[in-house]
């Protein structure tokens, strides 16, 4: 069988060759006539001799501004605070805050969402009604009152509280 599909790759890629203009010789690829010029052109790493056929000018290339398009990646919106930079000293503070989620559980019907390590902002959502699907690795806010539960700041949140981040 593995030899019926190499030959069938093979067939494909003389078809190709043959198509192209291009042929094989004794298993490496020729280039047609008026392609030889360009190919002696090409740098000795890319396939060419790396010298200009005589009588030849080399042209710089035109230069291009580059626009940088979005990333994709999820942002905190603007007036957010990152988790991590929350304290106990915030208790009783209205904010909005978020970060990359490092872990979620869901026990009981109580919701705990973690941004880093224990003594980190949490959020707590009782009764809970999973509406977004948050996971592990994602980038989630919310804006609410902080608590505390001696050793973390803690968010109370509900399902229509807790938002995933924008993507940029």
């Amino acid at each position: 069988m593995r030899t019926s599909i190499r030959s069938t790759a093979i067939i494909s890629i003389l078809i190709a060759a043959a198509l192209s203009g291009c042929g094989v010789i004794g298993g490496a690829f020729t280039l047609p006539e008026d392609e030889t010029a360009t190919a002696a052109a090409l740098p000795a790493g890319l396939g060419g001799s790396g010298a200009a056929p005589a009588g030849t000018v080399a042209t710089p290339l035109p230069l291009q501004t580059v626009t940088l398009l979005p990333t994709g990646v999820p942002y905190l919106p603007e007036g957010c605070l990152d988790a991590l930079s929350v304290t106990l000293d915030d208790y009783g503070k209205r904010l909005c805050v978020g970060g990359i989620v490092t872990r979620v559980t869901l026990e009981g019907g109580t919701y705990r969402v973690f941004f880093g390590p224990r003594g980190t902002l949490y959020m707590l959502g009782y009764d809970w009604e999973d509406r977004i699907g948050l996971r592990t690795g994602e980038c989630a806010y919310a804006e609410g009152k902080l608590s505390r539960d001696g050793v973390a700041p803690v968010m109370p949140i509900t399902p229509y509280s807790l938002k995933r981040c924008p993507a940029a």
